[in-house]
C-alpha cells in the first residue's frame, strides 16, 4: 500500500507540475507579446533582427552582447531553464553541444520572440522596459482561483540592470533615489497608488514611470539590445 500511495503522490505531483508550467508557458506567450507592442525602444523587435543568447552579465544585457548567439532566421538552438522543477540552471544546446550553466552566474537570456527573461533571487522576471533611470519587470505569481490556480502579474523595479529586483511600489521608488525630494513628491502627484506605477502611456509609447523618471533625472533610455557586439 505504501508504495501504491508514492506513486500515486508521485503522479499527482507530476501533474500539478505540469499544470502549472502551462499556465506560466501561457502567461509568458500571452504577457510578452502584450506588453512589448506596448514597450520603449530597450526592448528591440524581430524587425532589427531576431536573436537569442544568454546574458552573462548586467553590462552585457546593456550592450546587447549575447552570449551562444543565434540569427533566429538561420539557426536554431534550445535554451532549457528548468522553471518549474526548480533548477538552480539552465541547459543550453547550442551547435549540437550542451552546456549547463548556475542561474546565479547569469543576468538572463533573450528568447527569439524578443522577449528578455532576468534571473534573480531563484526568480525569472521579465523586462518590460529598460531606462537609465530604472527598470520594469512582471512575474506571475500563482494564486487560488475558482478552478484550482491561475497566474497574476505582479511588477517589479530595479534602479539600474545590475540591482536588485524589488515590488514595483513608490516606497521603492524613492528609495531608489534618496535624496531627491522633488521627485518623491512628483512621485505622490503622478500616481495616486503602487498599482499606477505599472501604468503605460500610449500617447507617449512607454511606461509612465519611466518617463516620469526620464523628466526628472535627465535620463534617456538605453540603446537597442541588438547591437553588433555579440559572442558566438
Amino acid at each position: 500500500m505504501r508504495g501504491l500511495a508514492t506513486q500515486l503522490d508521485t503522479r499527482l505531483v507530476t501533474r500539478v507540475i505540469t499544470h502549472l508550467g502551462a499556465l506560466t508557458i501561457g502567461w509568458t506567450a500571452a504577457l510578452p507579446a502584450q506588453e512589448r507592442i506596448r514597450a520603449q525602444a530597450p526592448l528591440p523587435d524581430s524587425a532589427n533582427g531576431a536573436r537569442s543568447g544568454i546574458y552573462r552579465t548586467a553590462t552585457d544585457f546593456r550592450t546587447g552582447r549575447l552570449d551562444f548567439a543565434i540569427d533566429c532566421r538561420r539557426e536554431r538552438h534550445r535554451i532549457d531553464r528548468h522553471t518549474w522543477r526548480g533548477r538552480p540552471y539552465v541547459d543550453v544546446t547550442h551547435a549540437g553541444v550542451q552546456t549547463r550553466l548556475a542561474k546565479r552566474d547569469l543576468f538572463g537570456y533573450r528568447d527569439c520572440d524578443g522577449t528578455v527573461i532576468r534571473f534573480a533571487d531563484g526568480h525569472e522576471y521579465t523586462v518590460l522596459a529598460a531606462a537609465t533611470v530604472g527598470a520594469i519587470y512582471a512575474r506571475p505569481i500563482m494564486t487560488p482561483a475558482a478552478k484550482g490556480v491561475r497566474p497574476v502579474t505582479t511588477y517589479y523595479f530595479s534602479r539600474t540592470a545590475g540591482d536588485a529586483v524589488v515590488p514595483l511600489t513608490r516606497a521603492a521608488v524613492k528609495d531608489a533615489f534618496p535624496d531627491d525630494h522633488a521627485l518623491h513628491d512628483r512621485l505622490d502627484e503622478t500616481f495616486r497608488s503602487d498599482e499606477d506605477l505599472a501604468a503605460f502611456d500610449a500617447r507617449h509609447g512607454q511606461y509612465r514611470l519611466l518617463r516620469e523618471l526620464n523628466r526628472a533625472r535627465g535620463g534617456t533610455p538605453d540603446p537597442p539590445h541588438d547591437g553588433p557586439a555579440s559572442r558566438p
